[in-house]
């Protein structure tokens, strides 16, 4: 099986996000930390909107295609899952939730827009990548130390 170019693009758009937003302030991380504040409701309105866009492409796709039932149930409770400890959690809990989510997104939806014809559909990317950018710059990530990033 031949890799498909759009989909590699796609995630590596993904990485250099991540990327770009772990170089933030990188040397100044602790002060920049306490500006977080300032985009909390943009974070959450971000996640909202990734959540919902992505339930609603699975949910035509499944319309289509009987196993895609089993994707819009996962991300629907994944949704309600995340939406009900947001509140109750600290950032590093929605950071590695949301990494995680964010990158079985991309496959999901990419195939989705193959199946419903809808090539439009993969700039959904582009609200990730806002995201991650957004997020991590709040975020570091080192490789010698035990936990890998807080």
């Amino acid at each position: 099986m031949m890799a498909n170019t759009l989909l590699i693009v796609e995630f590596t758009l993904y990485i250099i996000s991540l990327l770009i937003g772990f170089q933030i302030a990188k040397k100044k991380k602790d002060t920049h930390n306490k500006k977080y504040y300032k985009f909390k409701n943009l974070l959450f309105w971000l996640i909202s909107l990734n959540l919902i866009f992505s339930i609603f492409i699975i949910l035509k796709t499944a319309l289509i295609v009987s196993t895609m039932w089993f994707f819009l149930i996962f991300d629907m409770l994944f949704a309600l899952y995340f939406f009900f400890f947001y509140p109750k959690r600290n950032r590093c809990w929605k950071q590695h939730r949301m990494l995680i989510y964010n990158f079985f997104q991309i496959p999901l939806i990419y195939y989705c827009s193959l199946i419903l014809e809808k090539p439009g559909y993969n700039y959904y990317i582009l609200i990730i990548c806002i995201y991650n950018v957004l997020e991590f710059q709040f975020a570091m990530f080192k490789l010698k130390q035990a936990l890998i990033w807080d």
